[in-house]
């Protein structure tokens, strides 16, 4: 075992004395569209909007049972000014916009999913207020959040937010204004 060790030991120390130096790493971009890219990467940001929860469907007379259930929607952006303000598509941050209300919505019908996938029914074929009466949430959470290029996450807020497209007459810009936190 100590005759191991010490083989180990002596590998990683010839293996540190005979590797090259190098000086630091540059990215080289060749072409105009690679230089573009490079320069713009760090102002792209991740974003995760939705919410997650537990619903338990507990019907007379039988043992209840919870169900895991979420409605997340992953999108980018793009930082457009130092002190926090992203512009990105309206529909990536429309739970947050339509609030808590249309987010249990939404998470019920994630569940009357799973129940028919159970059954080995159609959705449409269960009876969606019986459901609803004999349910209940256990945890309800949403979430809104900024992933930034070094991996930090912020909460946003929506400061303009313009109808995704064919929500509105006028079939909407699908643009929205939010802000983090975070300066520069």
């Amino acid at each position: 075992m100590r005759r191991l060790v010490y083989v180990a030991l002596s590998v990683l120390i010839l293996g540190a004395v005979f590797l090259p130096t190098h000086q630091d790493f540059t990215a080289k971009a060749d072409a105009e569209g690679e230089r573009l890219a490079m320069f713009c990467k760090p102002a792209v940001v991740r974003i995760v909007d939705g919410a997650v929860g537990t619903i338990v469907f507990q019907p007379p007379g039988y043992q209840g049972q919870s169900y895991n259930v979420s409605a997340l929607a992953l999108g980018s952006g793009f930082f457009i000014s130092a002190n926090g303000y992203i512009a990105t598509n309206a529909h990536v941050v429309s739970t947050t916009h339509d609030g808590e209300d249309k987010a249990k919505q939404a998470l019920f019908y994630q569940m009357v999913e799973q129940i028919a996938k159970q059954l080995g029914k159609d959705p449409r074929s269960l009876n969606a207020n019986f459901i609803n009466q004999y349910s209940q949430f256990q945890s309800f959470k949403l979430i809104h959040h900024v992933f930034i290029p070094d991996g930090s996450s912020f909460p946003f807020e929506i400061k303009q937010y313009g109808a995704p497209t064919g929500e509105s007459q006028d079939q909407g810009k699908d643009v929205a204004i939010i802000k983090i936190e975070v300066k520069n």
